[in-house]
């Protein structure tokens, strides 16, 4: 009987996950969300903020990474502050773009006393915005760095 009613709460909890998982009604309530939680001392590490594309290209890394003891992530910094350090200064983050069908909101950012500018690409899924890409000032791209193989970088 125990065991009946672990098993139902669960596959009651399992069901409910995605009703429970945040969703952002517009681009910048998103991002005002991530970096928040940075000035509160807290980096963001759900997966749910990406758009399925993105989090599929977390997820090939990861298998990457654990493919070997050499093997390591391409993402060795925090894609959000760029960085492995963070004192975040003043953020900026500015109203969404729509150009050729793709959203895409600036952030500019202090962190240990650098200026930068990220540029978000943003979709609309499962009812609510996720990130699909970061540019970064140096060009790179999250998703490229993603699909790279840092062992042979």
């Amino acid at each position: 009987m125990m065991r009946l009613i672990a098993a139902s709460l669960a596959l009651l909890m399992a069901l409910a996950a995605p009703a429970l998982a945040a969703s952002y009604g517009t681009p910048k309530a998103l991002l005002e969300h991530i970096y928040g939680q940075y000035a509160k001392g807290e980096s963001e590490e759900e997966q749910d903020i990406y758009s399925l594309s993105l989090q599929q290209l977390f997820a090939a890394d990861r298998q990457r990474a654990s493919e070997s003891e050499d093997a390591m992530s391409a993402l060795d910094f925090d894609p959000f502050v760029l960085g492995q350090e963070v004192e975040l200064g003043k953020v900026e983050i500015a109203d969404p773009v729509v150009e050729n069908g793709v959203t895409t909101v600036a952030v500019h950012f202090q962190n240990v006393g650098n200026d930068y500018t990220s540029v978000f690409s943003m979709v609309e899924e499962d009812g609510g915005w996720k990130i699909d890409d970061i540019a970064w000032p140096d060009g790179g791209r999250l998703s490229e760095l993603l699909a790279s193989d840092p062992m042979l970088n």
